[in-house]
């Protein structure tokens, strides 16, 4: 099971999730926010450590983004999707961490954002 509610993710130890992100650009008050449109050159990281903002620890994991087209009413787009295995959460316990999201900009490579943060929830399995 994979659910999402605000920035906070919740998953079922064990689980596969694949889900994308949408990231925004900031909108002023004469131009409004614009979503971001990813380069192939861009690199996306999704990291679970066990305590919040604290990037100088060990990450229980970490997976690598990757840009997928589709073709929509609107033409072909491309999303940048993030996977989690199985193995990635097998181990953790039940309970609270923390994840978040850093994308490394296209020909900077100083330019590193992390445009979303929040729990990842790790829960239990339901059996019937």
């Amino acid at each position: 099971m994979l659910k999402q509610i605000n920035n906070d993710i919740y998953l079922t130890r064990g689980d596969t999730a694949h889900f994308y992100c949408v990231f925004e650009t900031r909108g002023t008050r004469f131009s409004p926010s614009v979503p971001y449109v990813f380069s192939d050159k861009d690199i996306v990281t999704f990291t679970v450590r066990k305590c919040e903002g604290d990037k100088e620890s060990e990450p229980l994991f970490t997976t690598m983004g990757y840009l997928q087209e589709f073709v929509s009413d609107a033409g072909v787009e491309q999303r940048m999707y993030i996977d989690i295995w199985p193995d990635d959460t097998a181990k953790l316990e039940f309970g609270v961490y923390y994840y978040d999201v850093e994308i490394h900009i296209e020909g900077d490579p100083s330019e590193t954002n992390t445009p979303v943060a929040g729990k990842f929830v790790v829960v239990w399995e339901a059996t019937y």
